[in-house]
């Protein structure tokens, strides 16, 4: 993960991304990966720039993918009634899957990223629970079942030379 990470910081350079941006993909990138990797299963790593042409919105587009068993599960000792509740609450500063004080720091780190960057945004999707995290507020839907975990943060920002 640290090395795809790295990567992405090389190319966020290149672009000129803006300060803010480069460390706020940075630490959600490695952050959301490494939870995907430790809780869930093998996972699927994806950054994609956009140009704008279409959507007027150029940036940077991160996706973490796994086929784990979802925030509800590896959260179960909290009794989330649902994977929504699940989800909300592993964004709480100090709740971890794993019991250990010193973790279950990451998401709220992650939301403080997202937050810091205006018009970025985080989705994610565990099994039948959907929250989507923009301009410092949470967005939730108890929808469709999926396999897994998919999650992905937006981070506008104009750049150049990239196609």
């Amino acid at each position: 993960m640290e090395v795809a990470a790295d990567r992405l910081w090389v190319m966020l350079q290149e672009i000129r991304a803006p300060g803010p941006a480069l460390d706020g993909a940075y630490d959600v990138l490695t952050e959301l990966a490494n939870n995907a990797w430790q809780h869930g299963s093998d996972c699927y790593v994806i950054a994609q720039t956009h140009t704008g042409e279409l959507s007027n919105t150029p940036g940077l587009q991160l996706a973490i993918a796994d086929f784990g068993a979802g925030f509800r599960t590896s959260l179960s000792s909290y009794r989330p009634e649902t994977e929504v509740d699940a989800i909300l609450k592993a964004f709480e500063e100090g709740v971890s899957a794993t019991g250990d004080r010193l973790r279950g720091y990451g998401l709220n780190h992650v939301q403080r990223a997202i937050d810091r960057y205006e018009g970025s945004s985080l989705s994610i999707i565990s099994h039948n629970g959907w929250v989507q995290r923009r301009r410092s507020e949470f967005d939730c839907r108890q929808g469709h079942d999926c396999a897994g975990v998919f999650i992905a943060a937006y981070f506008p920002f104009p750049f150049e030379g990239v196609t």
